[in-house]
């Protein structure tokens, strides 16, 4: 069991990466700026910010064998790309209904 579980968290680590690679290179940055700036950075750095602190004090006392330190860097490490790629697309819809202004 615990090979899949290793298995598991390296295409996470993966897709991580790649997720990083992909939403702040310079070729995305060169596409829709406001997309970048106010959806992935703004909205989808912040959602992860507050869901993480959240998260880890909801665990924390739900799950009281386990330290704080222990639940706060697995739900850094799961929904960090899960959170940029919410804010790619909400700022994606939002640019739709309002347009840049250039």
């Amino acid at each position: 069991m615990w090979i899949v579980r290793i298995a598991i968290t390296l295409i996470w680590a993966v897709f991580l990466l790649w997720t990083l690679r992909y939403l702040f290179g310079a070729r995305f940055r060169r596409g829709n700026p406001e997309v970048y700036a106010l959806g992935v950075k703004g909205f989808g750095l912040t959602f992860w910010g507050a869901e993480v602190l959240v998260l880890t004090v909801v665990l924390s006392r739900s799950f009281p064998l386990r330290p704080w330190w222990y639940h706060f860097l697995w739900l850094g490490f799961l929904t960090l790309p899960v959170c940029l790629w919410i804010g790619y697309g909400f700022q994606t819809v939002m640019s739709f209904f309002a347009p840049s202004r250039r």
